[in-house]
């Protein structure tokens, strides 16, 4: 039993592998809340084991116009529906801001819509997260949408 499983476990493996792409990128998005608007920018490098699966991580810059922090998220894709052209992706992972200190930190999962405009080329949006937010000076407290407006796009190259 235990041969028969560790070849499934091969097969599955070699499968997937066969369909991995690294690809590259970077994001943008812009949120609002009782502060008032943020801005983040982050290059962003992936790893697609398929259609399906993907994990990908960024480090970049957040501002909110008063201070600058630096950014840092990694996220693990998970696509339930897809064509050849239309993607609906949910994102489980989050994301710190720091400075000094670790400033501001989301974890949870963000719903996405992405789609292949090439194939080798990939843009999408989304808007929200569903999770808990942590503040330096707050804690830790459940968040709908980041605590405010959040959307954000990204493009990535498959190579």
């Amino acid at each position: 039993m235990k041969k028969l499983l560790a070849i499934l476990a091969l097969c599955l493996t070699l499968g997937t592998t066969a369909q991995a792409q690294w690809y590259l990128g970077g994001s943008g998005s812009l949120g609002y809340n009782t502060d008032g608007f943020q801005f983040t920018l982050i290059p962003r490098a992936g790893y697609e084991f398929n259609d399906m699966f993907a994990v990908e991580a960024g480090l970049g810059v957040y501002t909110d116009f008063n201070y600058a922090y630096g950014s840092a998220d990694a996220w693990f894709r998970f696509t339930p529906w897809h064509n050849d052209i239309v993607y609906i992706d949910l994102l489980a992972g989050g994301d710190i801001f720091f400075n000094d200190y670790i400033g501001t930190s989301d974890l949870g999962i963000r719903p996405q819509l992405r789609f292949r405009i090439h194939p080798s080329v990939d843009f999408s949006t989304w808007v929200g997260l569903f999770g808990a937010s942590y503040d330096y000076f707050d804690g830790w407290s459940p968040t709908f949408l980041a605590t405010g407006i959040s959307c954000g796009v990204a493009a990535v190259y498959r190579f």
